[in-house]
């Protein structure tokens, strides 16, 4: 009979070494048994124990001081218990971390709600910007196809253009704050005549450029074409500044309008170091928690080796008492079947208990060990 052990992780050199032990034990009590049986000179119980129960004491035992050696005999729940609190002594700091965290995060929540940005006002910020930045490109186009009309250079007139687009659309932007900063009416008034005066002298210098060249193109086309025109050279200076002009005094009071003050200057300041600071937060709470997740989960395996190593050792010296108490099933056996006189010793009913001393909790035992005669004092 084999009694293989059932672990997670069998030794193989240690399972035929097991094995041997068995088959040299339970070989041994079967010709002890027949020897016995043939001699009819076991006839009491202290003989039983002199010929065979003291042998497969002392070589069971020899192997359950072996096993003891080779295994921690400690409880495998205490070394899991104690890789357990060692994890939690690790870990409770990084919870309460992980505590204060959230915290501190109820609180920039709130902080957050209350500096956050008027969105409608933010995407009416956004429209004036690009609308400032298309007045701003089509007067630096048309600024650019004037100039050459006025042969200037290539070169020159890229950059003068190029100027002038800059000038129109971030000019609308400061000058309307440079504008809405006024303290007084007086103030205001004189600030729009600073910049509105030369912004339309400026605009008409570039309305005469406009106009003179599309005047030109018109008049050449009809010399060319040797049609007259009804706009031939009637296009107006003043017509094209006052639109150029009214395009940017609609960008500039878009741009007071929604021009930032000091007060929301900080509060966007204040939001956007609330929003770091939110971010920061949750990345040291997502290192702290994946770092708790590790040392749980390697206080985890630690744990189930222990329980694995105390499984086997506690699994090996029951199987060494089985192996023991068949070795006396199998002297019986051989003593009974060799034995010419048909008496059955009451003691084979009984036998002497084994006195083995063991290291590990061998309180549970399996069916198939319920259903074999205890020889364990």
């Amino acid at each position: 009979m084999n009694l293989t052990t059932r672990l997670k992780y069998v030794d193989p050199d240690q399972e035929k070494h097991l094995n041997d032990f068995q088959n040299e034990l339970i070989g041994h009590c079967q010709v002890e048994g027949k020897n016995t049986g043939l001699t009819k000179t076991l006839k009491t119980e202290a003989q039983l124990r002199t010929f065979i129960i003291n042998h497969a004491e002392a070589k069971t035992q020899s192997e359950i001081d072996l096993n003891h050696q080779l295994n921690t005999p400690v409880s495998g729940m205490v070394i899991a218990n104690k890789v357990q609190s060692d994890a939690r002594e690790k870990i409770n700091p990084l919870q309460a971390s992980l505590t204060e965290n959230e915290h501190q995060l109820k609180q920039l929540e709130l902080q957050k709600k209350e500096c956050s940005p008027d969105k409608q006002k933010r995407i009416l910020r956004v429209c004036v910007y690009v609308g400032a930045g298309i007045i701003a490109i089509a007067e630096g186009d048309f600024g650019y196809e004037a100039f050459r009309a006025a042969l200037i250079p290539k070169i020159p007139a890229i950059f003068t253009a190029f100027g002038i687009a800059v000038a129109v659309g971030f000019g609308s932007h400061f000058l309307g704050g440079y504008i809405k900063k006024a303290k007084t009416k007086l103030q205001r008034f004189l600030r729009y005549s600073v910049v509105l005066i030369p912004a339309f002298l400026g605009f008409y210098v570039l309305g005469s450029l406009r106009s003179n060249a599309y005047n030109e193109a018109v008049n050449l086309t009809s010399r060319v074409k040797e049609i007259s025109l009804p706009t031939a050279g009637n296009v107006s200076a003043w017509s094209i500044t006052i639109i150029s002009f009214l395009l940017f005094l609609a960008a500039l009071l878009f741009s007071i309008r929604v021009y930032k003050t000091e007060e929301e200057r900080i509060k966007d300041q204040e939001y956007d170091r609330v929003s770091k600071e939110i971010k920061s937060i949750l990345k040291k709470s997502k290192v702290a928690q994946n770092t708790i997740e590790e040392i749980q989960k390697e206080a985890n395996e630690k744990a189930e080796e222990a329980l694995v190593r105390y499984e086997n050792a506690r699994a090996i010296e029951n199987r060494l008492q089985a192996i023991a108490r068949l070795g006396i099933e199998a002297f019986k056996s051989a003593n009974l079947r060799y034995r010419t006189d048909g008496v059955v010793p009451e003691f084979f009913s009984y036998p002497p208990p084994f006195r083995f001393k063991l290291f590990f909790d061998n309180l549970k035992t399996t069916q198939h060990e319920k259903d074999i005669p205890s020889y364990v004092s």
